[in-house]
């Protein structure tokens, strides 16, 4: 299950450098992502998945200060 976490996050990342050094840092842009409840509060039974949201939602966060323009 921990990999599922780890894939959740990771794969959103490898998209956003792919556009990133494709397209945004030339034009620019935005990238939205959309959350999930879990990952803000936890819920019974879903432990791992509100895990993997809240990776997700902290990487978004820090992807936002790095590729923002200086």
């Amino acid at each position: 299950m921990v990999e599922v976490s780890v894939l959740s996050a990771l794969s959103p990342l490898s998209w956003v450098q792919k556009i990133n050094t494709a397209w945004m840092r030339r034009h620019g842009g935005a990238i939205v992502k959309r959350g999930a409840p879990g990952g803000i509060r936890p819920e019974t039974d879903i432990a791992m998945y509100g895990a993997g949201k809240a990776i997700l939602m902290r990487l978004t966060n820090a992807l936002a200060i790095e590729l923002s323009p200086r």
